[in-house]
């Protein structure tokens, strides 16, 4: 039979101990102010103290479960010799188990204050199945023109932009718990932003000369906006006084665009007129026929339906004879003779 190590086993009990209590607490009407869990092992309270992507699939996942049930701070360790748990486990006189025993009444520190307990919560560095990791990224790189995610495999925005805020989340907060949480408006904010400056990075060198006919002007973030020579005019019309510039055929420049024309998947120059609000794209009418040529829907608005066939002329319409000779009557739509 295949073996489990005691650590692992420990760690299962620990399981059983956290699903015990949400068992307990959805079905008392009692709120308690204050849960402890306590265990023998040095190992499983160090381990559930970790990320549970630090470990192996077997211990991550467990941890994982505990984490989302209890709080790592209510688990404290105690010496086996205060464990009276153990005597089940171990081998005991039968009449160790009676009325007057600390298996049934519990060690005599529980009948004590709390800060008398002998109970630490000191931790372990070196823990079993543990899958080395490291985070390759910090909050300085955030900001920079390095690809961090594939825009290629997405073909939603909404869930590029989250995807890449729980990311940043997880960056600013150190700690993989950040990708669980939904991310704020900030986040998202900043998410956009970071994939503008990636779909800017690949805008040639001398954009200043190239583009100087839209009055480029690169802001105090780094991001390059166009609309300086006609400013009054935006504001007038557009309530902005400028424009951020993107490249007609970087991924975050499609994806956007293809985002704008699945809202209502409109004409061509009415995408044209939303996606202009916030952004300047390079040869965007000729990237939007593109997009509407290949969107299935838009096929399907499109299509031309089969009109109504002509029937055949009887003989009598095709032969001369006198006039009054035939005489025709439409009749609800059948012609009769």
């Amino acid at each position: 039979m295949k073996q489990i190590s005691i650590p692992r086993l420990e760690l299962c009990a620990a399981v059983l101990a956290s699903r015990l209590r949400a068992t307990v607490e959805i079905n008392m009407r009692y709120k308690f102010s204050k849960v402890i869990h306590i265990t023998d092992s040095e190992i499983v309270r160090a381990q559930i103290q970790k990320e549970s992507h630090q470990f192996n699939s077997f211990v991550g996942i467990r941890v994982a479960e505990i984490q989302s049930k209890t709080e790592p701070i209510e688990w404290f360790w105690v010496s086996s010799k205060e464990n009276n748990a153990d005597l089940t486990t171990r081998k005991c006189n039968p009449r160790e188990l009676d009325t007057e025993s600390i298996w049934q009444k519990g060690p005599e520190f529980l009948y004590q204050d709390s800060s008398e307990w002998p109970v630490k919560q000191s931790t372990v560095s070196d823990l079993p199945d543990v899958v080395f990791a490291r985070v390759a990224l910090n909050e300085g790189e955030i900001n920079s023109s390095s690809q961090v995610i594939d825009i290629q495999r997405f073909s939603n925005m909404k869930r590029l932009l989250s995807v890449m805020a729980r990311i940043i989340s997880a960056i600013k907060k150190k700690s993989f718990k950040a990708i669980l949480c939904d991310p704020s408006t900030e986040e998202i904010q900043q998410a956009e932003l970071y994939f503008v400056k990636n779909a800017q990075a690949s805008l040639p060198k001398d954009w200043e000369k190239r583009y100087r006919r839209l009055g480029p002007v690169s802001r105090e973030d780094g991001i390059v906006t166009v609309g300086s020579r006609m400013s009054k005019w935006l504001k007038d019309n557009w309530d902005q006084n400028q424009f951020i510039l993107l490249p007609p055929k970087h991924p975050f420049s499609l994806i956007y665009m293809s985002h704008i024309h699945q809202k209502d998947h409109s004409g061509v120059e009415s995408s044209l007129a939303r996606a202009q609000v916030k952004y300047w794209i390079l040869g965007a009418r000729k990237t939007m026929k593109s997009i509407r040529k290949q969107c299935v829907v838009c096929r399907r608005i499109d299509k031309i339906c089969t009109s109504q066939a002509m029937g055949e002329l009887p003989k009598e319409r095709l032969e001369p004879c006198p006039p009054w000779h035939n005489v025709s009557l439409d009749l609800f739509g059948f012609l009769g003779l």
